[in-house]
């Protein structure tokens, strides 16, 4: 995705247990981590995964008010986005 790595912060693994998945659980966990490193984000998910996908394209297009970009780039798909400072 290019060299513009420096500050950019991403989230390496995620996973909710299916006992608390569908109950908000993943997106107020995910929105806080965005609150709390304010900045530059890159979240990415693998091609097949469609349910991660929906997902973060839900979380942070609510986040951002719908205001992300999204790559698909070497098999993975990529959003970008800036958390509130």
């Amino acid at each position: 995705m290019g060299s513009e790595t420096s500050s950019l912060h991403s989230i390496a693994e995620f996973f909710v247990t299916k006992k608390y998945r569908r109950h908000g659980v993943g997106k107020v966990a995910a929105m806080k981590a965005f609150d709390l490193f304010g900045g530059r984000w890159e979240v990415m998910q693998i091609e097949k995964n469609a349910r991660a996908r929906a997902f973060w394209r839900n979380v942070i297009g609510e986040y951002t008010n719908g205001r992300f970009e999204e790559r698909f780039y070497d098999g993975k798909y990529y959003q970008r986005f800036f958390a509130r400072v």
